[in-house]
């Protein structure tokens, strides 16, 4: 007796396997989850609501920032496993765009041929191919339909061109801008996306300007990967904390005030945290590509992990989890003390800060992926 065939139309879709990542691939795939925690925490900051947005938000607006890393076609991380069916329309689309000269969409072809096996099934409705074929092709537009993303998954949804432009960042960096609500708006920009399997982690910096009173506050975080429990000290990684210990806690690298000046007691507040600007937030790492989004990790200030480093079996500097986790800051926590002005920098004027940022050379550093968000305090006193 003959074995019965399988006609499930599931099984004619084939998925190549995403269960071992090479050395560069894993590189790039960290980098691009210490992007999405950064932008995470922008947004949550920005946004000022209880909890963070999702990261199917997130990876949205990545998408829309920094498209090089995080189109579809080009990103690692939470890429579902395309079948070959879909590949196949995806680089027919293409090909057809190039010999056109028009733009051709994967779901304009498939939408093309199930039209055509619509009426054939109905022509011939025993044919048996044409149907597995049909079949097949529904599978496969609603495979390329769920990859596109609705409006409802927007985090920064109104655009604007608030004009203000500040003399921080250099010349010729494109900022995106978006309103927050009637009082504040948002400027972002990534510097230094390129080659991301080649990058060391990711920062974000965030600054608060007051418009009118043209002063500004601001936090550098920086994001790594936690090896188990442990976090080890790289030369590279050395430097990059060298060059934020000296941006944010060391007053005598330049003729100004940095950052953290625990001296002086802000007119007005009877109390706050010291001018803590710059912290380390080492997160876990996601094991594979389709691996459920979840981050957890402190932020600890710089002066703390300078402090925590112990030797490893190796007679190499490592950071251990249980030696900071008294001496951090959650992300809701560091969120709502930084808002509120508790935790961050102390205010300065925008020269001060400009200056600031040319004497570190803080947007110089093309080891790190670095997202920069300024928000604007446009109806602020």
């Amino acid at each position: 007796m003959a074995k019965k065939r399988n006609t499930s139309t599931r099984s004619n879709i084939k998925h190549p396997g995403m269960d071992v990542l090479g050395e560069i691939d894993r590189a790039r795939f960290d980098t691009e989850w210490s992007i999405l925690n950064a932008l995470r925490e922008l947004s949550h900051i920005a946004l000022r609501g209880d909890d963070p947005p999702t990261y199917r938000r997130v990876l949205h607006l990545a998408e829309l920032l920094i498209p090089g890393i995080f189109s579809h076609e080009k990103r690692i991380i939470d890429k579902a496993p395309e079948s070959i069916e879909a590949k196949g329309y995806r680089e027919k689309a293409l090909a057809e765009t190039r010999r056109q000269g028009t733009q051709v969409t994967a779901l304009e072809l498939v939408e093309k041929d199930i039209k055509e096996l619509q009426l054939q099934v109905y022509a011939v409705p025993e044919g048996t191919v044409i149907k597995s074929k049909l079949n097949t092709a529904l599978l496969v537009r609603q495979e390329i339909k769920a990859t596109r993303h609705s409006e409802g998954e927007l985090i920064f949804r109104d655009a604007i061109a608030t004009g203000i432009n500040f003399d921080v960042s250099g010349s010729g960096q494109k900022y995106m801008e978006y309103k927050l609500d009637d009082n504040r708006a948002l400027k972002i920009s990534v510097f230094h996306p390129d080659f991301p399997e080649h990058k060391t982690g990711a920062d974000l910096l965030y600054e608060i300007y007051n418009v009118k009173q043209e002063t500004a506050r601001v936090a550098a975080v920086q994001y790594k990967m936690w090896d188990k429990d442990s976090l080890h000290r790289t030369p590279g990684m050395g430097k990059q904390l060298e060059k934020l210990t000296q941006f944010a806690c060391e007053k005598d690298f330049i003729k100004y005030k940095t950052l953290c000046y625990r001296d002086e007691v802000p007119k007005g507040r009877l109390y706050r945290l010291p001018y803590c600007a710059a912290f380390l937030r080492p997160t876990d790492r996601l094991q594979l590509p389709n691996s459920k989004m979840v981050s957890t990790g402190n932020h600890v200030p710089v002066c703390v992990v300078n402090d925590c480093w112990v030797k490893n079996q190796k007679g190499n500097l490592s950071l251990r989890k249980e030696h900071i986790l008294d001496r951090s800051l959650s992300e809701i926590v560091f969120k709502e003390l930084f808002v509120s002005g508790m935790v961050g920098s102390q205010e300065m004027s925008w020269r001060h800060l400009a200056e600031l940022y040319r004497r570190i050379g803080i947007f110089s550093n093309d080891q790190v992926v670095l997202v920069h968000a300024q928000e604007l305090m446009l109806g602020a006193g």
